[in-house]
């Protein structure tokens, strides 16, 4: 009788892109299957994936081998970004992502996270044509974790307005002179422990108007614009601004109604 190859491994749904181990080699193609069975653990291995992944369904662990060695790329569909996260309270760990810049990865970011309760840690963006992560107006309450960003050609982390409860935790952007820019018109937005460098045009944070109880602690930059790295425009409230150090000024603004920017920030 026909003996279908292992596209199980314990309890996890397999990916190969090498066709080894498993019976699949496209994440999207495991998600479904998987999903349809009752399974939503994915172990992804080492290797690149070409194809865009539209992510629909929830309550997943999406696990690569590594953030270096499991890349998901736009190769073979630059309309679409390497991962369209629509689905909700899922994870995603352990891999890289990579939409090549310069105009050729058809201007698309790396994630655009759609739905809420999803998080991004220990993500690597190799390099993106837009965004490297974008959460959009119906993506609240999402983690980014200890995120590592390559070059991109937009900002390395931004969110439309509505995007709430969004934590941005111990990220860190190196190497690209054009954005750095963490920009949020949301509330409860926790920005910690982040590091950046080389930024030339925004801010790394910026707390614009209506944009209520955020925190901003304990983040570090290195050559960031004169105009602050830090930004609260009028009509924003009850925010908390402490503990940043950066190469520039840290507070290119007036600290807003109620809100707590205290002394620790430091300018070197």
């Amino acid at each position: 009788p026909w003996v279908q190859p292992l596209a199980m491994v314990g309890s996890a749904v397999y990916v190969d892109s090498s066709g080894e181990k498993g019976v699949f080699a496209d994440p999207r193609d495991a998600e479904l299957a998987g999903d349809n069975a009752g399974i939503h653990y994915m172990k992804i291995a080492r290797g690149t994936y070409p194809n865009s992944w539209n992510n629909t369904t929830n309550n997943w662990l999406f696990e690569g081998s590594g953030k270096y060695v499991t890349t998901i790329t736009d190769y073979n569909s630059t309309a679409n970004e390497p991962l369209d996260a629509d689905g909700a309270w899922n994870v995603w760990q352990n891999m890289g992502f990579r939409s090549k810049e310069g105009g050729g990865g058809g201007g698309t970011s790396c994630i655009d996270s759609n739905g809420p309760h999803n998080t991004f840690q220990h993500i690597y963006i190799v390099e993106c044509d837009d965004r490297g992560l974008y959460v959009s107006a119906s993506a609240t309450d999402n983690k980014l974790l200890f995120v590592e960003t390559g070059s991109t050609d937009g900002n390395k982390f931004s969110g439309a307005v509505g995007a709430d409860r969004t934590m941005i935790l111990g990220n860190t952007s190196w190497d690209n002179v054009q954005y750095y820019n963490y920009s949020w018109s949301q509330d409860h937005v926790m920005f910690i422990a982040n590091m950046y460098q080389e930024g030339t045009q925004f801010q790394h944070v910026a707390f614009e108007a209506n944009s209520d109880r955020n925190l901003a602690i304990g983040n570090m930059g290195l050559g960031m614009p004169s105009t602050g790295a830090i930004v609260q425009t009028s009509g924003s409230e009850d925010n908390v601004v402490a503990a940043n150090a950066d190469t520039n000024a840290i507070l290119g603004y007036t600290c807003g109604a109620s809100s707590k920017c205290d002394g620790s920030n430091e300018s070197w």
